[in-house]
């Protein structure tokens, strides 16, 4: 009797299963198209009042159909005019959202948000909305949506400056549109590009490159005016890239061959833009007149009314000046770049300018122009070192929400088990109530069921166990890398320490050897006449820089051997302001020290620079300090 009703339930079961299946497949919808009207720039989406959100809305529910009313919003929002207004574009949005809801409605919406509140800068507002369209477009798998709203994140960081951020957005929306056919090439050239700029912004030319490279690959046909545009647009930026790599030979042939095809097929790119890349390129080669030439005509067909963008031309021109050493007008132009909003152009600028002063002999100005240079790169040294803690900080908090998912995960497994447990201890219970035949195999399978939880639990604490002396062997590590970076920085310490001792000992001795220099007569120098005195005597004898090289080589041994070593064409007197600047002397001091005036020291400085193979002497102080 039993079996068979058992058998009878198998089967009830099996043909409802049937039943439900042929359900379904005949209750699915044939895809249709969208009517040629609906779509942008059809006839019924340029008839609608768009300036008029509540009537739109009322229009298309009256007259199209409701399976097509959503899509049709979406068409006439994107068929906006371009000189609309930003903020009737979030009234539209809202009107969609409001009056046709549904999770596509939502992830459109928030992506348009974000895009539109990106152009009012209000960037924490779209940087929430793209994340939210971005998410809801992974869960749905609508990997183009999720593109656009990681392309646009990606843009938010990189106008905060966080170019690693930038750099993670565009992989993942390279990734998330990697995964389309062919018919998306344009959005994947996009992406591409993006990711080169990102890494060539980061610094990282040789990554630039390979994306940069990648782009001209996708970029080859010429089929159509889109394509030939970023094709213009590829060679463009390897010829920046190629510049960058100091490689200006390369980056004049990719220039060239822009311009080339820009002017055959006459595509939108902006031929401003491109003549002064040509330049920048002939500039880097060291052909000043060629450059100017180009950049001059680049200016001259410069059609953008942004500020920002003529000042950074400007200051490639006075790059220019300053190549053919047309001081005058390089220094007008950079004063200009100093307006820049750029941290690094303004630097760029004060260090041009300090080239400038130094050769006009305004050493004062020069040093000050210098300093402010330095102070500017300090300041993005420590905003870099600020992102990277913030980048740091944004990994861990990403890890701790792995963890703690896994975590929930075990648990939610662990339930489920327990909650089998008691499933299969009701079972059990009415199987002895209902099938006294099956007892004894049911009995069975729940131990066996029993052993697997407590094989799973034991399985589970060894794991424990073993990330826990994971956890004390990394915090082991950790004290180990602490104690090391603690005694390197001790012996730095010492080592400073120990020079600047030699450094005071070395002032006393000279002011003693000032003081014991009595009158013939036995009276004291006036004070005006001691000043007049210490400024024209040589005030280190042959024998006292002999007895100062041993006492320096006390402090830092093999130091002189390793220096002449290396600049084995260094003389006496600049291995001498060598070792007074690595005692941190300053100008006034050397000059006294020496028995010469500052300008002397200042030349002195830029020969010794010139000799150490430094581009720039307000690299000197620092290349001195690292030696040895």
């Amino acid at each position: 009797m039993y079996p068979y009703s058992i058998a009878l339930v198998t089967r009830g079961i099996a043909f409802f299963s049937l039943f439900c299946a042929a359900f379904s497949s005949c209750s699915e919808n044939k895809i249709e198209r969208i009517p040629d009207a609906y779509k942008q720039s059809g006839a019924f989406i340029q008839s609608l009042p768009y300036y008029n959100p509540d009537s739109c809305v009322m229009l298309i529910r009256r007259d199209v159909p409701p399976k097509w009313q959503g899509a049709v919003y979406e068409n006439l929002f994107l068929d906006g005019p371009e000189n609309s207004p930003l903020e009737l574009g979030l009234k539209h949005l809202n009107a969609y959202e409001k009056n046709f809801p549904a999770d596509t409605a939502r992830e459109f919406a928030q992506l348009w948000r974000g895009r539109l509140y990106i152009h009012l800068g209000r960037l924490d507002s779209a940087q929430a909305c793209l994340q939210e369209a971005y998410e809801s477009s992974i869960r749905h798998g609508r990997n183009i949506r999720a593109g656009d709203a990681q392309d646009g994140i990606a843009s938010i960081y990189y106008k905060k400056g966080n170019t690693a951020q930038a750099i993670r957005a565009f992989l993942a929306m390279y990734e998330a549109l990697n995964k389309l056919d062919t018919s998306q090439i344009n959005r994947k050239i996009i992406a591409v590009a993006n990711l080169a700029s990102a890494y060539s912004q980061a610094d990282d030319q040789r990554e630039a490159l390979v994306w940069a490279q990648r782009n001209f690959e996708l970029a080859a046909d010429e089929r159509s005016p889109r394509l030939r545009a970023d094709k213009v647009d590829a060679y463009k930026q390897l010829s920046v890239i190629y510049k960058r790599l100091s490689l200006p030979d390369s980056a004049i042939l990719m220039a060239k061959a822009a311009l080339d095809l820009q002017e055959k097929y006459q595509t939108i790119n902006d031929r401003s833009a491109l003549l002064s890349i040509l330049g920048d390129a002939y500039l880097a080669k060291g052909a000043c007149q060629t450059a100017l030439g180009y950049m001059q005509e680049g200016l001259r067909l410069m059609h953008s009314n942004k500020p920002t963008y003529r000042l950074l031309k400007e200051g490639s021109l006075a790059d220019a000046y300053l190549c053919l050493g047309r001081l005058d007008s390089a220094e007008i132009l950079y004063k200009q770049l100093l307006q820049s909003p750029g941290p690094q152009n303004q630097s760029h600028a004060y260090v041009s300018l300090s080239e400038i002063y130094a050769r006009q002999g305004k050493y004062k100005a020069a040093y000050d122009a210098q300093t402010s240079s330095l102070n500017i790169k300090q300041q993005q040294f420590d905003d870099k070192k600020i992102q990277e803690i913030a980048v740091a900080k944004s990994d861990l908090q990403l890890e701790r929400a792995q963890h703690s998912l896994i975590q929930s995960q075990q648990q939610h497994a662990h339930e489920q088990l327990e909650k089998l447990v008691i499933s299969l201890t009701l079972l059990l219970a009415l199987s002895i109530v209902l099938f006294l035949f099956f007892r004894q195999r049911n009995r069975h399978r729940i131990l066996e069921q029993q052993n697997l939880l407590l094989a799973q639990e034991k399985k589970l604490l060894a794991q424990e166990k073993e990330l826990a002396e994971a956890r004390e062997i990394l915090k082991n590590q950790e004290l180990e890398q602490a104690h090391h970076i603690l005694k390197n920085t001790q012996e730095q310490l010492d080592t400073s320490t120990n020079l600047l001792a030699l450094k005071d000992s070395l002032i006393e001795e000279l002011e003693l050897q000032l003081n014991q220099e009595p009158l013939a007569s036995g009276e004291e120098l006036p004070p005006s006449a001691k000043d007049a005195k210490q400024l024209h005597m040589k005030i280190l004898t042959e024998q006292d820089w002999i007895q100062f090289r041993e006492r320096f080589e006390e402090q830092l041994p093999g130091f002189f051997q390793q220096l002449k070593t290396r600049y084995p064409s260094l003389t006496n007197a600049e291995v001498r302001l060598f070792l007074l600047m690595k005692l941190n002397f300053d100008t006034l001091e050397i000059s006294e020290v020496l028995g010469i005036s500052k300008p002397s020291v200042w030349r002195g400085r830029f020969r010794l620079a010139q000799k150490l193979g430094l581009k720039e002497t307000g690299d000197l102080d620092g290349f001195v300090q690292r030696f040895g």
